[in-house]
């Protein structure tokens, strides 16, 4: 989901080195001032990002295998999502 964001970010002329300024910088434009994807969509990316912190840095974290699955399922439409917009534009 980061790298669709990333592509998404190339093709508007938006580059960073930090997953956070993408997530704030995916959320700000394309959910709440120019309304391009559903909030939903941050949600999921929200979600996974908050996933891969916690899988680095919280020892103790264990996933739960229908929780990836479901997580997977939901990058898949993500992704997805977000070719769809840059083919299009």
């Amino acid at each position: 989901m980061f790298y669709a964001v990333v592509a998404l970010g190339y093709f508007y002329n938006f580059t960073s080195y930090k997953h956070r300024q993408y997530l704030g910088w995916f959320n700000k434009k394309f959910v709440y001032t120019e309304k391009i994807f559903d909030e939903k969509l941050f949600k999921l990316y929200k979600e996974a990002y908050g996933n891969r912190q916690k899988s680095d840095y919280e020892f103790m974290w264990k996933p739960v295998k229908e929780d990836v699955l479901n997580d997977l399922n939901e990058s898949i439409i993500f992704v997805e999502t977000i070719r769809t917009h840059i083919n299009k534009s």
